[in-house]
């Protein structure tokens, strides 16, 4: 594994490494075509304005999310390639097969 795949792996990670940040991830991932407004997001979350916009800086920085604009609103959704090289790197690191995950809703 080179450096930048680590150094990949390892940023995607941290944008996940928040139980708010998953709770969003898991949100947008039940419509990962569509994504989610703000305002959508604020109201499955209950997060006040302030902590729901850090975490999804965080997300996008971190390369998880990406942010459109519609109109005078923001949407977000997954931004799938580098989960997908992360997963498959993850997978590969510790030699199990491709299985679909068990998380707790």
């Amino acid at each position: 594994m080179t450096t930048i795949d680590e150094t990949a792996l390892a940023t995607n990670l941290k944008g996940l490494a928040h139980p708010r940040r998953v709770r969003i991830f898991k949100l947008l991932a039940e419509r990962p075509d569509v994504g989610r407004s703000f305002q959508a997001l604020q109201g499955e979350t209950g997060l006040c304005d302030s902590s729901l916009s850090h975490h999804l800086s965080e997300l996008e920085r971190c390369g998880v999310i990406r942010r459109k604009r519609r109109g005078r609103f923001m949407s977000f959704a997954l931004q799938t390639d580098g989960l997908v090289v992360s997963a498959k790197v993850l997978l590969h690191l510790t030699h199990l097969p491709l299985a679909p995950p068990v998380l707790a809703a």
